[in-house]
């Protein structure tokens, strides 16, 4: 008996000697207990843990799982707020010319969209979409349109200047997509 309190010394509490107290085993059978309630099973254990002294312990054990839950949510929280920060095109386009190792073609057609081009406009509306134009996938592109002969910027600005943008989600699949149909 004393192996399997040392074992599970903070699930098992021994009391009166010889009696064994399974501290999760309420919240698994009964739920929280509350002394407010006139549920007779709920007030007939904490009679029970009152009578034994462990009603006291029971509620530190209540606190302590509510602040374990608390800094779950809180956890659970901080991941969810990472999922949903929206990253702005400036710091996703700067850590892909980062990753690119600081490419001069990525960085001129970066540079194109926030108005380095022959219009001299930023292509807000390029860069509004969900999804922009990461280095991989650039790659791809840059390759694929120098095939067909085609310049990626002018595509890029003829795409935003025929509002084709408004539908789309994704920079690539939206100017791949046009590439294939070329």
């Amino acid at each position: 008996m004393e192996d399997i309190i040392k074992v599970y010394e903070n699930r098992i509490r021994k009391f009166n000697g010889k009696k064994i107290w399974i501290v999760d085993f309420c919240d698994f059978q009964y739920g929280v207990l509350k002394e407010s309630e006139k549920n007779k099973p709920h007030k007939s254990y904490i009679e029970l843990l009152k009578k034994h002294s462990l009603y006291i312990e029971y509620l530190k054990t209540m606190d302590s799982h509510k602040e374990k839950e608390k800094e779950k949510e809180e956890e659970e929280d901080k991941e969810k707020e990472k999922k949903n920060k929206k990253i702005t095109p400036i710091e996703f386009y700067k850590n892909e010319i980062e990753k690119s190792g600081n490419n001069p073609n990525y960085k001129t057609y970066v540079n194109a969209l926030f108005g380095e081009n022959e219009a001299g406009l930023k292509l807000s509306g390029v860069l509004s979409l969900r999804d922009q134009m990461s280095y991989d996938q650039f790659q791809k592109l840059i390759a694929k349109a120098e095939e067909k002969g085609e310049s990626l910027i002018k595509l890029t600005m003829s795409f935003e200047n025929g509002g084709y943008w408004k539908t789309k989600k994704s920079l690539y699949l939206s100017i791949n997509d046009w590439l294939n149909k070329r």
